[in-house]
């Protein structure tokens, strides 16, 4: 008898695990009832977002030469770097502009969160398609990387900007 209560307590166990690292404190009493919903969207859209970045840093490789019996390793390490570097300061000069604008950047994202949500989506989506189209222009490796990751720092800060925003609507206390 004691032994078919042992996959109940494992089961309880697992739940209250999940419930205590994964959701809010006080879940659900704390959180309005569309919370659920939200959550497991995220999980979804986090997992499709990680498959895609997977493919994009995949083509990005294969696109600077990684894997290639003629591609010289530090011109692949120097074209890394540089992408990296030109996309920091692409994200950098952004912040500084969408902050100097008309207000404060959090007041810009806060008057309008679903606009800027939607524009972080786009930001980062056009930038992994074109890191995964990269393969098809190796000679133009640097420009379109860096392209590519000026906008995906972008969409970057935007959406941290946004996230304060979209998961505030959600708490009850």
């Amino acid at each position: 008898s004691n032994n078919s209560s042992l996959p109940q307590q494992i089961y309880d166990s697992f739940n209250s695990l999940i419930l205590y690292h994964f959701l809010p404190a006080g879940y659900p009493h704390t959180v309005s009832p569309t919370y659920s919903q939200f959550a497991l969207y995220c999980f979804f859209a986090n997992c499709a977002g990680s498959a895609a970045m997977v493919l994009s840093t995949q083509s990005l490789l294969l696109a600077v030469g990684v894997g290639s019996a003629t591609a010289a390793p530090a011109s692949a390490a120097f074209n890394w770097i540089m992408k990296d570097g030109i996309g920091q300061l692409g994200g950098v000069l952004f912040a500084s502009r969408l902050g100097r604008a008309s207000g404060s950047a959090a007041s810009n994202v806060d008057n309008d969160p679903k606009r800027w949500r939607m524009a972080s989506s786009l930001c980062m989506d056009a930038s992994t398609l074109l890191e995964i189209s990269s393969p098809l222009f190796p000679g133009y490796f640097l420009p379109i990387a860096s392209i590519a990751n000026v906008g995906k720092n972008i969409g970057f800060f935007i959406c941290k900007c946004v996230t304060r925003i979209d998961t505030s609507i959600y708490i009850l206390q």
